[in-house]
């Protein structure tokens, strides 16, 4: 198959699958415009591939599968925008807390929502208990040295390359 052959090849398959692959991305990520930019995105890769290892067998597939795989790393790469890298705490965490007086430990999971953040800190732990023990230590100061002061601490886990889980979508992380 020569160069040419390929080309037209490529834009009738083009042609047919277009309006599928835009479909079920759209479906998948809910969002239009970004199926459409995959699947343009999709196309390209065929442009470049195609002609040096031929029209693969299943070209439609080749283009979703394609097209899928760049729609989970933007999803990967918006989940990290999202939370600044954090895991959401209904994976895994806890909070320190000190109500009426008195520390106390919740494990979670817990239902998500939206709390003003006065300040965090980055610690490299070996795993929560760890963590939860130096949480502790900074509530009870809090508690000592500041009566009737009430507040939390949040411990979560950091997405951190390299850890199983850590960056994968719908992976639950371990402590």
């Amino acid at each position: 198959m020569t160069a040419a052959d390929i080309h037209r090849t490529i834009l009738a398959v083009w042609r047919i699958e277009q309006p599928r692959l835009i479909t079920g991305l759209s479906r998948m990520l809910r969002d239009v415009p970004l199926a459409e930019d995959l699947t343009q995105e999709a196309l390209v890769a065929a442009l470049e591939h195609w002609p040096a290892m031929g029209v693969p067998e299943k070209p439609g597939a080749w283009l979703m599968a394609t097209a899928k795989r760049r729609a989970l790393d933007q999803l990967r790469r918006r989940r990290m925008l999202d939370t600044g890298g954090l895991l959401p705490i209904a994976m895994s965490g806890a909070q320190v807390r000190i109500t009426d007086g008195k520390l106390g430990v919740v494990d979670g999971p817990f239902v998500e929502s939206k709390e003003l953040i006065g300040g965090y800190a980055i610690f490299e732990l070996r795993d929560m208990a760890e963590a939860v023990a130096a949480a502790r230590e900074f509530m009870q100061l809090h508690l000592e040295h500041m009566p009737g002061w009430e507040g939390t601490c949040e411990v979560r886990v950091l997405a951190t390359p390299g850890v199983d889980g850590a960056c994968e979508v719908g992976v639950h992380a371990h402590a």
